[in-house]
Formats: C-alpha cells, sequence, structure tokens
C-alpha cells in the first residue's frame, strides 16, 4: 500500500487494530492511484471543503434568527484558518 495513504489521517491506527476492511483498502488505494488526493492533507482538505460548500448551496437558512454577515465571516474565517493550517497542532507533543 502506498505510505502516503497508510500514514495519512491516522489510518494506520485503525489498520493495526483491524477497523478498516480490504474493500476499503482497496478504494483508497485506487483514489490514491488514480487522484494523488492523499498526497498532500491541503489537498485533501480543500476538497473536502469544496464538498462541504457544495452541501452547504442545497440547505436553506433559518431567517428568523439574527446572526449578521460579519458574525457568518469572521466564524468562516477563523474556521479556515484552523481546518487549513491546524496540521502543526497535530504534530505537538503530548503533555
Amino acid at each position: 500500500m502506498n505510505e502516503t495513504v497508510c500514514s495519512y489521517e491516522y489510518y494506520e491506527w485503525f489498520d493495526t487494530h483491524g477497523c478498516t476492511l480490504g474493500v476499503s483498502d482497496r478504494l483508497l488505494r485506487n483514489v490514491q492511484r488514480t487522484t494523488g488526493l492523499f498526497t498532500s492533507s491541503y489537498l485533501t482538505k480543500l476538497f473536502a471543503a469544496g464538498f462541504l460548500a457544495l452541501s452547504c448551496r442545497g440547505t436553506r437558512s433559518v431567517r428568523s434568527e439574527r446572526i449578521t454577515r460579519r458574525q457568518i465571516l469572521l466564524a468562516a474565517a477563523a474556521g479556515l484558518l484552523l481546518f487549513f493550517f491546524g496540521d502543526p497542532l497535530r504534530h505537538l507533543p503530548p503533555q
């Protein structure tokens, strides 16, 4: 198996504890081979954010709440910063 897929996002832990299926292993290998999706965590996160944006596009908003555009933009900016630049936080030593 490609080392990138095996080490990406704790997949190795799940594999070690027997929480994977042969079907999912083959699927991940094929996705990696054809798209290179798991080559970089930022590329994977970009695809995930894109799918999230597509799913949010199809939902209806609630008009009765008093949420301003500024609050939405601040929350989105903070979330995107943590989502895309939070990788170094995962590599901090445990305390």
